[in-house]
């Protein structure tokens, strides 16, 4: 049988068998089977596709795609957005732009211009600040806005925040603050990387039995499911992997 025409087969199987499990309606299968290529490819664009592209992953997936083809590409956007109209809203968005590509002092300057007036504690600018501060490399002034956010705005909830206040304290050396940072972060992020850094802590606090346990709670939670996975993600479970070997 030539490659091509298995290859197709196989498609066509794999296809008729997503269509029951994901209970579509029956006559995809005979549309697909009856109508070799053109059936399988209609499957794809009117059934998979915006499935996959309304979900969280495929959203995600598709920024991926787009960043790695032009990663400068919604840059320069929200920089002519900028130029046109100097509002904080359009230094926001660019200063989102630069912790993406990692023009932190950019970001910096950025989120600084926007904490003025109104604006001066607002939440998710002092995330930001928090954020470029941390990849300049200064944990204290990471920290300090952190602080300054939770005395403004004491009932603010943010896993981003969180994470960025955990890994300062680690950045600075604060083992055992870090530790508990990330032992409570790890409750309710969303993805394995919290409890990923916390066994990693109690590695560095030298409790290697409750590290591995740790590590092997991650296995069995996220274990099954990596390749539904996103990336990043599952990168994380490969290091809960690695320190169990």
């Amino acid at each position: 049988m030539p490659i091509m025409v298995a290859l197709d087969l196989i498609i066509q199987i794999g296809l008729a068998v997503h269509v029951i499990k994901t209970g579509r309606p029956y006559y995809w299968i005979f549309i697909i089977l009856f109508f070799p290529l053109l059936g399988s490819l209609a499957y794809f664009l009117f059934e998979i596709l915006p499935e996959v592209g309304n979900s969280r992953t495929g959203r995600k997936m598709s920024r991926n795609v787009s960043r790695a083809i032009d990663p400068e590409k919604s840059y320069r956007y929200h920089k002519d957005q900028l130029y046109i109209a100097d509002t904080v809203e359009n230094r926001r968005r660019l200063a989102e732009e630069c912790l993406q590509l990692k023009k932190y002092e950019d970001a910096e300057t950025l989120f600084d211009l926007c904490l003025e007036g109104p604006h001066e504690h607002d939440p998710a600018l002092l995330t930001g600040l928090a954020r470029a501060r941390y990849g300049l490399g200064d944990f204290g002034g990471a920290l300090d806005t952190l602080d300054r956010l939770r005395e403004h705005n004491p009932d603010y909830q943010s896993q981003r925040a969180h994470m960025v206040y955990a890994r300062a304290l680690e950045g600075l050396g604060r083992t055992e603050e870090a530790r508990d940072e990330y032992e409570a972060l790890s409750a309710y992020f969303a993805g394995p990387e919290a409890k990923v850094r916390y066994g990693l802590m109690l590695l560095k606090s030298g409790e290697p039995d409750l590290a591995r346990a740790q590590f092997e709670q991650i296995d069995r939670e996220y274990g099954r499911r990596r390749k539904q996975m996103l990336p990043e993600d599952r990168e994380w479970l490969d290091v809960a992997r690695s320190n169990l070997r």
